[in-house]
């Protein structure tokens, strides 16, 4: 006689009936996400968009969100167009042939002095994300402004005029700075600027690659634990790759402990965090 009995379905009848305690059920599949990756379309990148996605073929990766630089500083608008949609379109070509989910987005440098510009570019672009990141101020690059004694300070109320009036979705490596200087990681002005991205409703940024140039992700862990602290969860993993060996940097081990720490990890789609 065939059986018609589901095996599971069958033990959870019995488990009913006597009363005993339903199994756990499996841990869920953790797909992970690299939200922050330079492919060959950054200035500062080589990487083919179908490189990235060779190396991450056989990889617990599901998401790629390609974030490339935006430096209106440097850069005339109409190019910067041109640029994205060259690469969106070679996206959307290769999005056909793979199950990693391609996601389109820019990193842009103090993106509150270039408002206009921003604008300019929603209109004209396809983008799924935006991350707002700080690399200068006035058009100096950190790195030469470390004799600056006030230099914390103005870097922190950078930050948080970003933060307040820049169109955003992602705060990217809060604090950078300590690349080159060492930082107060429980000064007033950070508890001011993670308080506001979450009245805002922004997303906070864990960048790996902080792993690498300075041994503690961008932002560190303390800020990250007063984050969870004061009320905030949303957050994207990024590995700022420019190169594949750096692919997913560290983010399969921080997303999973991070989880437990009531975090919620998301990706970006149109400009709407979708948690993963």
């Amino acid at each position: 006689m065939e059986n018609i009995y589901n095996r599971q379905d069958y033990q959870s009848y019995i488990n009913f009936i006597y009363g005993r305690k339903q199994p756990e059920p499996e841990e869920e599949k953790f797909y992970k996400a690299d939200m922050h990756v330079h492919c060959e379309y950054s200035y500062d990148s080589k990487m083919s968009i179908e490189s990235i996605i060779n190396h991450l073929k056989n990889s617990k990766i599901k998401y790629i969100g390609l974030a490339d630089h935006v430096n209106f500083a440097y850069e005339a608008p109409p190019y910067i167009v041109e640029k994205l949609k060259r690469r969106n379109a070679e996206i959307d070509r290769i999005q056909e042939t793979t199950g990693i989910t391609i996601l389109k987005g820019i990193e842009v440098g103090e993106p509150h002095l270039y408002l206009k510009e921003m604008a300019f570019l929603d209109k004209i672009t396809d983008t799924d994300f935006t991350i707002g990141s700080i690399h200068e101020i006035k058009t100096k690059p950190l790195r030469a402004l470390v004799k600056d004694k006030n230099l914390t300070k103005k870097y922190f109320k950078e930050i948080l005029n970003m933060i307040k009036n820049a169109p955003i979705d992602i705060v990217g490596h809060l604090d950078y700075l300590k690349r080159y200087i060492e930082l107060d990681e429980t000064s007033d002005e950070l508890y001011e600027i993670l308080s506001e991205i979450i009245r805002l409703k922004l997303t906070l940024e864990i960048n790996t690659s902080g792993i690498r140039r300075c041994s503690s992700t961008f932002p560190d862990p303390k800020i990250i634990d007063e984050y969870i602290k004061i009320g905030g969860r949303n957050v994207t993993y990024g590995s700022d790759a420019h190169n594949v060996t750096e692919l997913g940097e560290n983010i399969e081990n921080l997303s999973k402990d991070n989880k437990k720490l009531t975090l919620t990890q998301g990706i970006f789609v149109n400009h709407n965090f979708k948690r993963i």
